[in-house]
């Protein structure tokens, strides 16, 4: 059947870069992808077909071995996976500006008690 779209997550860059330092593989390799076809009936029957079968190919392929892991998601549209990825991504920038704040009050913090030893220090 026709495919709509595709979507890949890649693997976070300091696991690639760790397997990439220690010899291994250099391809970028993906956590999990999401494919949208333009029928139901061939979705549900590729997801039937393909789950827990071998990836194939020629036997010296690096995923010859690898089997699809494949699952139908019925009244699971795409927008649900955009609002998801919008979400996440919210939610890693307000933990990243949280921390920032905070290691902003703990430097003022210790600036502040450096300055007051040295008056202390002054009056000494």
């Amino acid at each position: 059947g026709k495919v709509g779209r595709v979507f890949l997550t890649p693997e976070d860059p300091a696991v690639r870069s760790k397997r990439k330092a220690m010899g291994g593989n250099k391809r970028q390799n993906y956590i999990d992808g999401w494919i949208e076809f333009e029928d139901k009936r061939d979705a549900k029957m590729v997801a039937k077909e393909l789950n827990t079968r071998a990836i194939g190919g020629k036997s010296t392929s690096f995923y010859s071995a690898d089997l699809w892991n494949l699952k139908y998601l019925s009244k699971f549209k795409w927008h649900h996976l955009t609002e998801k990825i919008a979400y996440d991504n919210t939610v890693r920038r307000h933990k990243l500006q949280a921390e920032i704040a905070q290691a902003k009050r703990e430097k003022d913090f210790y600036l502040e008690r450096v300055d007051q030893s040295k008056q202390i220090r002054k009056k000494a």
